[in-house]
C-alpha cells in the first residue's frame, strides 16, 4: 500500500502514556525531521489539547465562537455555508469547517504541528444520527493532503470515537505499558480492530506495539516485552517511566524540549525516527 497518511494512537487501556507518545512523536516530527504534522485530539478528555494549549490559551480559544473543536466535526451540516442553527430563539451562524478555524498552530519553523482541540462536550455528543462515525474521515480526507502526517489520539475506551479515529485511518500504532494489568487488553484491543474490519470493510495497517512508561530495572517488565515481541511486530525503541514526564506535560512542552526530561526526549526523537522509517518502507 501506498505510505500511510492517517495513523490512530490507540490502547483501550487508560494510564499507558499513550496521548504522551501522541503528543511528543507529533511533534518531534516537526521539531526534527521538518515535517507538517496534524494531531486530531478525539478523547473528551482532551488530554493532548490540554498538554499542548496553555489554559488561558484554551480558555480564549473557546470563548470566542468563531473557532471551532473537533466537536464541530462530528456533528451534523448542512452543504450551505455558513449554516444555520437556532440558539435561544435566535438565528445563529455557525462557520463553516475549515483549517482555519479548527485548528492551532503550536510550533512552526521548518516543520509545523497543528492540532484540532478536543472539548468537554464531546461527551454529550448526539451519536444517533446515521453516519456519525464517518464524518471524521470524512473530514480528514479534505485536508490530510496539506500535511504529511495526521495522528489521531484516541480515548482508551470503546466509543464512537474510536470507531470513527479507526474509520479514518490508514495505519494504527498501539502504546503499551508492559506490566501484566496493561497487556491482558492486548487480544481485546486486536479483536475490537477484527470486529470493525469485518463490520466496515476498512482494514488498517498495524505498524507495531511501542513500550511505554517502562521501568527498566524491573525483570517482570523486560520480560513481559520479550514474550509480546516473539509473536508481534514491537518496536526497537520504547520509552522509559519518570516524574520527569509529568513534569513536562505540566509545563506545555515535549521531552525535548524540557530541561529536565532532556534524556527521555532521545527516547522520543528515537521513536519519532523509526517511526518515519517505517512508514517511508511501507
Amino acid at each position: 500500500m501506498s505510505t500511510p497518511k492517517v495513523v490512530c494512537v490507540l490502547n483501550m487501556k487508560g494510564g499507558v502514556g499513550k496521548t504522551t507518545l501522541a503528543v511528543n512523536v507529533a511533534y518531534a516530527s516537526a521539531y526534527y525531521r521538518h515535517k507538517r504534522m496534524l494531531l486530531v485530539d478525539v478523547d473528551p478528555q482532551f488530554n493532548a489539547t490540554q498538554y499542548l494549549m496553555k489554559q488561558k490559551d484554551y480558555i480564549s480559544y473557546i470563548e470566542d465562537e468563531s473557532n471551532l473543536t473537533v466537536l464541530d466535526v462530528y456533528r451534523p451540516r448542512t452543504e450551505r455555508a455558513p449554516s444555520v442553527v437556532v440558539s435561544g430563539g435566535q438565528k445563529k451562524k455557525t462557520p463553516k469547517l475549515d483549517l482555519t478555524n479548527i485548528t492551532v498552530t503550536i510550533f512552526q519553523n521548518k516543520g509545523r504541528l497543528d492540532i484540532i482541540p478536543s472539548t468537554l462536550q464531546l461527551m454529550e455528543l448526539e451519536i444517533s444520527t446515521r453516519g456519525t462515525e464517518r464524518r471524521l474521515k470524512n473530514f480528514i480526507d479534505q485536508v490530510k493532503n496539506a500535511y504529511d502526517l495526521v495522528l489521531i489520539d484516541c480515548p482508551p475506551t470503546l466509543s464512537i470515537f474510536t470507531l470513527s479515529a479507526y474509520l479514518a485511518s490508514d495505519a494504527v500504532l498501539v502504546p503499551i505499558k508492559p506490566d501484566w494489568l496493561s497487556t491482558i487488553g492486548l487480544p481485546l484491543l486486536e479483536k475490537v480492530m477484527e470486529q470493525y474490519e469485518e463490520d466496515h470493510g476498512h482494514k488498517i495497517t498495524q505498524l507495531g506495539i511501542i513500550f511505554t512508561m517502562v521501568d527498566i530495572r524491573t525483570t517482570l517488565m523486560k520480560d513481559r516485552m520479550e514474550e509480546i515481541s516473539k509473536t508481534r511486530r514491537t518496536f526497537k525503541n520504547y520509552l522509559r517511566q519518570s516524574i520527569r514526564v509529568a513534569e513536562a506535560i505540566g509545563s506545555n512542552q515535549p521531552l525535548f524540549l524540557y530541561e529536565r526530561s532532556r534524556t527521555y526526549g532521545e527516547e522520543i526523537k528515537n521513536i519519532t525516527n523509526e517511526l518515519w522509517n517505517l512508514l517511508e518502507a511501507t
